[in-house]
C-alpha cells in the first residue's frame, strides 16, 4: 500500500518534486505549474511502487511503503483517516486512490509543494530585501557601516585592488521581515543576505511563496491608484526617481497598460450589472483645439441616494458632423457596449440648445435642461445693463497686464490684475471684486505711466459697488448653490423664482414659463413629485411622466368605468385612488438639475489632455477618467482578480475561445468601428508592427474573424506609407456597376440647339437618353441648369424681391394696388 502519509514516502516524492522542478527550471516553466508538478510526482512514485512490487524488489518496496503493523497507530494518531490499499490491477481502484491522493488531499500536495521555490538568490534577495540609497540611510547606520568596510590604519596598503574600490562596490540592504541593515558585495554573491534569512528567519520560503501573489496585487495596484488619482503619464512607472524613493515593485508601462485595460473592463461590467432598470444620463461635450469629447454619465438611485458612474468618454462616431443624429448615434452605441436597456431611460440632462432638444426626441426621453446653463445665459442679460463700466474695467486690467504697468503695482500691494473671460459671466465677478481692491492704488499708477487708460468715473464706481453688492452677489450664490450634491429640480425652481422676483431681468431664462424650456410639462411633474405634490399632476404632466411611474401601480383600472361598483363605493375608490396617487412614483432623486458633473470630468480631462500628452490614445484617455471617476467601484480586491483573471486562463479556454474566433463572422464594421480597430492594432504595435496575438485581440473586441482585421490593418499601413496617418477609408464607393462612359452623349448634348433643350425632357429627346439619366448628372454635378435674364431662377433671394416690389406698390390707405397711372413705361 502506497501512503502519502508515511515519512518515507514523502521523503521520496519530495525528492522526486525537487528534480522536477529543477529540470522545469531548465525548460522555463511558469511557477502555477507547481500544483501539476506534485501530481506527476506522485504519479511517477506509485507507478515506481507499482513497478517494484512486479519485480518482486522487497526490501526496495518497504522503504516506499509504509509497514502497517509497525506505523498504524502513528498514522492514525496524525490523521484519523486510516489508509486506502491499493491494488494496481484494479481499474475502479485505481480511479478511487487517483480521486484519494490527486484530488481531495489538495492541503498535503501544496504542504510538499511549499518546500521548493523555483527562485534564484538574486530573485529571494530582490523580494525580502530593499537596498538603500545614500538618502535613506540613517546618519549613525551609514557611519558604524562605513566605519566597519573602512581599512585599517595599521595594515599595509593592498597590493592588487584597492579597498576604495570594493567599498564602491558594496551595497546597503534593509531587510522588509526585520529592523536589520546589511552590507552585501552584490558582484560576489548574496552570501551575507542569504545567511541573514536562513539564520533569522528559516521559514522564509513559506513566506514568500504565500507573499508573492499579493504583493504583485498591491503593486499594481498602488501604481495604478498613483497613476489615476495623481494624474500621472503612464509612463511613470518607469521613472527613476520614482521607483528609487518610492516603495513599490518595479513595473512596466506596457504591463501596466495591459491591467488598465483589464481593470476599466472589469468596472465597465460591474457598472452594467449596477444599473437598474430605471435610469438618467447625464451627457456634455467637450472641444479642446482640433479634439471634440463626448462625456455620458448614467445616474439612478441606490437606498434612496443619487448614485453616478461614467460611461463613456469618447469622440463622435463621425468627427466632421455634430448633428443632434451623431449624439445619438454615440450614446446608443455607449449603452449597446454595456448592455444597458435605452428603454430604462427616464429623461436627458444637459444644455438647453438645440442639438441636445434634438438629440433628446431622437431617443424618445425628455430633455431635463441645465439649471446652471439658464443661469449663465440669464447672467449675461444682467451684465447687459453694466456693458460700458465692465469695459473701462476690461481696459485698466489689460493695462495692468503689461509689463511696466504691473511693475508699478508690484510696489504698491501684490494683489495682481484678474482679466474678464467673455465665456464666463463668474470671471466679471472676480474682476469686478479685484478692481474694487485696487481702484486706489490704479489711480496712482495712471499718474506715474506715460500712456495712461480711461479709469471709471465716481459714479461709474458707484454703479459697480451696486453692481458686486447687489447683482452679482445674487448669481454667485445662485451658481454655488447649483454646484452642491443634494440639490434637486424642485430646490431649482425654488431659487429661481426667488432670483426672478429680485431681478426681472431673468425671467426670460429664470422664470417657470421661460421659452428656453422645451420639456416643461416633465420638469413641472418632477417638482411635483419632488414636493410630495404626485397626486396634483395634469393630464399633460402626467403623460410626460409616464417613465417615472412604478411597474407594480396596485390597483388598476378607472373608477367611472367600473359598473359593478355602487355610487358611494366609487367615491371611496376615488379617494382612495387619489391617497394613493402620490406613492406611485419611483424615488426620482437621481435626476440632477445640472450637468456641472461633466463640467468637472471635462477640468480633470484638461489636465490629462494638455500638450505634452497630446499623443494619448482616446480609449486610454478614456480608461484613465472612467477609473478616476468611478473610484469607488475598484480596489485591491478587483486589482487581484483582474491578475488572476489574466494570468490563470486555463488551456481549454484559449482553444475554445480560438475555435469560436475561427468561425466565420459576416458582421460588417462601421466606419467608427473600422478606426476603433485600427486605433487598437496601432496601441498594440511596435515601430509598425503589431506584437503576437494583437489581431486575435482586436478580433475578439469587435467580435469578427481575425482575417478581417488583418486585412483593415494593411490597408491602414498603404494609407500610412502615402498620406501618414493610419485609415482604412470604405470599399463600398469601389464597388457596384462601373459608370458608363456618357463622353459622346454628352457632347451631341452639348452642340445641340438652346431651344430643345430648354426643360430636361427635351434635353433628353434631343441627345437620345432617358430623361433619370440627365436627372442623375444633374444631382452628381456633372451638369448644371442655367437661365436667361429674360426668364430668371426663382430662387429663394428672387421671390423675396418680387414680393417686396409688389408690396412697395400697395396703397395702405385703400388697401389696393397703386393703379401706376403715373408711372412711365418703356419697353424694348
Amino acid at each position: 500500500m502506497f501512503n502519502l502519509r508515511h515519512a518515507k514516502s514523502r521523503n521520496i516524492v519530495e525528492r522526486l518534486i525537487g528534480c522536477l522542478k529543477r529540470w522545469f527550471k531548465i525548460l522555463r516553466v511558469p511557477i502555477e505549474c507547481e500544483f501539476a508538478v506534485a501530481k506527476a510526482a506522485i504519479f511517477a512514485c506509485a507507478c515506481l511502487h507499482n513497478f517494484i512490487r512486479q519485480r518482486n524488489g522487497a526490501d526496495l518496496a518497504e522503504d516506499m511503503c509504509d509497514n502497517v503493523s509497525d506505523d498504524a497507530e502513528e498514522d492514525n494518531e496524525e490523521d484519523a483517516r486510516a489508509p486506502v490499499p491499493f491494488d494496481f490491477n484494479s481499474a475502479n481502484n485505481w480511479r478511487e486512490w487517483m480521486a484519494e491522493v490527486m484530488w481531495e488531499d489538495t492541503d498535503l500536495i501544496r504542504k510538499l509543494t511549499t518546500s521548493y521555490i523555483m527562485a534564484t538568490n538574486a530573485e529571494v534577495c530582490r523580494f525580502f530585501f530593499s537596498e538603500l540609497f545614500e538618502a535613506q540611510l540613517p546618519i549613525a547606520v551609514a557611519a558604524s557601516i562605513e566605519r566597519f568596510l573602512a581599512p585599517s590604519a595599521v595594515s599595509s596598503p593592498p597590493l592588487s585592488a584597492p579597498r576604495a574600490a570594493a567599498t564602491r562596490s558594496t551595497h546597503r540592504f534593509e531587510c522588509r521581515l526585520c529592523p536589520g541593515i546589511l552590507a552585501q558585495n552584490t558582484s560576489r554573491g548574496y552570501t551575507n543576505l542569504m545567511n541573514h534569512l536562513r539564520a533569522r528567519h528559516p521559514d522564509y520560503q513559506q513566506a514568500m511563496q504565500s507573499m508573492m501573489a499579493e504583493r504583485h496585487a498591491k503593486t499594481v495596484f498602488g501604481w495604478l491608484d498613483w497613476i489615476v488619482e495623481g494624474e500621472l503619464p503612464l509612463n511613470f512607472c518607469e521613472n527613476r526617481l520614482a521607483r528609487k524613493y518610492g516603495r513599490l515593485d518595479p513595473i512596466a508601462k506596457a504591463t501596466l497598460k495591459k491591467y488598465l485595460a483589464t481593470l476599466t473592463v472589469l468596472v465597465e461590467g460591474e457598472i452594467s450589472r449596477r444599473t437598474p432598470s430605471k435610469y438618467a444620463l447625464i451627457f456634455d461635450g467637450w472641444s479642446v483645439n482640433s479634439d471634440h469629447f463626448v462625456a455620458v454619465f448614467v445616474s439612478y438611485s441606490k437606498e434612496g441616494r443619487a448614485t453616478k458612474h461614467l460611461l463613456s468618454f469618447v469622440p463622435l462616431p463621425d468627427e466632421t458632423n455634430q448633428s443632434a443624429l451623431n449624439h445619438k448615434d454615440s450614446i446608443i452605441r455607449t449603452l449597446e457596449y454595456l448592455r444597458i436597456d435605452l428603454c430604462g431611460a427616464v429623461c436627458l440632462v444637459g444644455d438647453n440648445c438645440s442639438t441636445n432638444v434634438a438629440t433628446a426626441r431622437l431617443l424618445g426621453v425628455p430633455l431635463l435642461g441645465c439649471a446652471s446653463h439658464r443661469l449663465n445665459l440669464a447672467a449675461e442679460r444682467v451684465l447687459k445693463k453694466y456693458e460700458t463700466e465692465l469695459d473701462l474695467i476690461a481696459g485698466v486690467m489689460r493695462k495692468f497686464s503689461t509689463t511696466k504697468a504691473a511693475g508699478h503695482l508690484r510696489k504698491l500691494t501684490p494683489l495682481k490684475p484678474i482679466r474678464r473671460n467673455v465665456t464666463r459671466w463668474s470671471s466679471a465677478f472676480d474682476m469686478v471684486d479685484r478692481f474694487l481692491d485696487i481702484a486706489g492704488f490704479a489711480r496712482t499708477v495712471m499718474r506715474q505711466i506715460k500712456d495712461p487708460v480711461v479709469m471709471p468715473s465716481a459714479a461709474q464706481v458707484t454703479r459697480l459697488k451696486t453692481l458686486r453688492q447687489y447683482e452679482l452677489s445674487i448669481l454667485q450664490s445662485v451658481s454655488m448653490a447649483l454646484q452642491q450634491e443634494g440639490t434637486t429640480v424642485a430646490d431649482v425652481h425654488d431659487i429661481f423664482d426667488d432670483v426672478v422676483a429680485e431681478l426681472p431681468e431673468t425671467a426670460h431664462h429664470l422664470g417657470p414659463t421661460a421659452t428656453i424650456i422645451k420639456h416643461a410639462a416633465f420638469e413641472n411633474a418632477v417638482t411635483k413629485i419632488q414636493r410630495g405634490r404626485g397626486g396634483q399632476l395634469t393630464a399633460a404632466e402626467l403623460g410626460a411622466a409616464q417613465n417615472l411611474v412604478e411597474d407594480n401601480e396596485g390597483e388598476e383600472g378607472g373608477v367611472e368605468t367600473d359598473s359593478s361598483l355602487s355610487f358611494a363605493e366609487r367615491a371611496l375608490k376615488r379617494r382612495r385612488l387619489a391617497e394613493q396617487e402620490e406613492r406611485r412614483f419611483i424615488d426620482i432623486s437621481f435626476l440632477e438639475p445640472t450637468s456641472n458633473l461633466a463640467e468637472r470630468l471635462f477640468s480633470t480631462a484638461k489636465r490629462l489632455f494638455n500638450d505634452k500628452r497630446k499623443s494619448m490614445l482616446p480609449r486610454t484617455l478614456e480608461q484613465l477618467l472612467v477609473l478616476r471617476a468611478n473610484r469607488d467601484m475598484w480596489g485591491l480586491a478587483e486589482v487581484a482578480t483582474v491578475l488572476i483573471n489574466w494570468t490563470r486562463q486555463s488551456k481549454t479556454d484559449c482553444q475554445v475561445n480560438s475555435m469560436k474566433n475561427n468561425a466565420r463572422k459576416t458582421r460588417e464594421l462601421t466606419s467608427k468601428e473600422r478606426e476603433q480597430a485600427i486605433s487598437e492594432v496601432v496601441a498594440r504595435s511596435h515601430a509598425g508592427k503589431p506584437r503576437r496575438g494583437a489581431m486575435q485581440e482586436v478580433a475578439d473586441v469587435f467580435q469578427v474573424h481575425k482575417k478581417t482585421i488583418a486585412r483593415l490593418w494593411k490597408r491602414a499601413k498603404d494609407n500610412a506609407a502615402l498620406h501618414g496617418i493610419y485609415k482604412a477609408p470604405s470599399l463600398k464607393h469601389m464597388s457596384g456597376r462601373r459608370p458608363r462612359d456618357l463622353t459622346s452623349t454628352l457632347e451631341r448634348l452639348r452642340h445641340a440647339d438652346l431651344q430643345r433643350r430648354t426643360t430636361v425632357r427635351a434635353a433628353a429627346v434631343a441627345c437620345g437618353l432617358p430623361s433619370t439619366t440627365l436627372f442623375r448628372r444633374l444631382k452628381e454635378g456633372k451638369l448644371r441648369s442655367f437661365t436667361s435674364v429674360t426668364c430668371p431662377l426663382l430662387t429663394a433671394d428672387n421671390l423675396q424681391t418680387r414680393v417686396k416690389f409688389c408690396l412697395h406698390h400697395v396703397d395702405k390707405s385703400v388697401n389696393a394696388y397703386h393703379d401706376m397711372m403715373d408711372v412711365v413705361h418703356v419697353d424694348e
